[in-house]
């Protein structure tokens, strides 16, 4: 049981490490264009980079649902995982129940 346990457990940290690295090369990109969006001249270059601020920016949230989704189909595997382990712990001692 524990070895099934920390199994799903180094699942689970190697899906948020996964997402936390996607998310951090997100919000780097984004400051690089919030920083140009600073220093631009015109209004065309302002708008582009507006534009292309609101696009990351929808990135990170897309990142960040997909990984809350992610993680919580995982946790439901693991709960459910853990349910059947447990029957069949106390199945094993009393045979099967009903």
């Amino acid at each position: 049981r524990i070895k099934g346990r920390l199994e799903r457990e180094a699942t689970n940290y190697n899906i948020y490490d996964k997402f936390s690295s996607q998310l951090t090369d997100l919000y780097k990109d984004l400051e690089k264009l919030e920083g140009r969006f600073s220093n631009s001249k015109t209004p065309q270059e302002r708008e582009e980079l507006s534009n292309a601020i609101a696009l990351q920016m929808a990135k990170i949230d897309t990142i960040n649902k997909i990984a809350e989704y992610e993680l919580k189909k995982i946790d439901n595997e693991n709960k459910l995982k853990d349910d059947m382990e447990y029957y069949e712990y106390i199945n094993s001692f009393f045979g099967e129940l009903e």
